[in-house]
């Protein structure tokens, strides 16, 4: 995989921990071979919400944080959400004003890019303030 860095654009190589492997400066731009060694897969869970309170999105698991790479959220019908780890907010109360209303997190350009981090043997959830439906997907890693 090739990464642009900093402002130079220059060619980068990295390992898991996103640290440069024997970097080189050549008219100064920086440029190094990149090896990824991942053993992560990225998980994708669809989101069908509905209950007023707490819904889970991604289950707990033993000595894991969940980390939210992406997400679509679309809602039938006017209500209010919070993305939760498991009742700890991670995101101030969202409006979703109307049905269709909605957002989308898009993935970053790197997978240590991510939007919300869970503490260690917690779920993701997202907790509605009324029984509207709410749809979409997330897309994380457990590690």
């Amino acid at each position: 995989m090739t990464t642009w860095l900093d402002e130079g654009r220059a060619p980068a190589i990295l390992d898991y921990e996103y640290h440069l492997l024997h970097p080189i400066t050549v008219s100064g731009l920086v440029s190094a071979v990149v090896e990824i060694n991942r053993t992560q897969t990225i998980g994708r869970a669809t989101i069908a919400a509905s209950g007023a309170g707490a819904n889970e999105l991604v289950a707990a698991v033993a000595d894991k944080k969940i980390y939210v790479l992406s997400m679509m959220l679309i809602a039938s019908g006017t209500v209010m959400g919070v993305v939760q780890s498991d009742s700890t907010d991670l995101t101030g109360w969202l409006t979703l004003d109307a049905a269709g209303a909605g957002f989308i997190l898009p993935a970053g350009a790197a997978s240590d890019n991510y939007y919300f981090e869970c503490d260690t043997n917690e779920a993701l959830n997202l907790n509605l303030s009324d029984a509207v439906y709410v749809g979409g997907f997330v897309n994380y890693l457990q590690y």
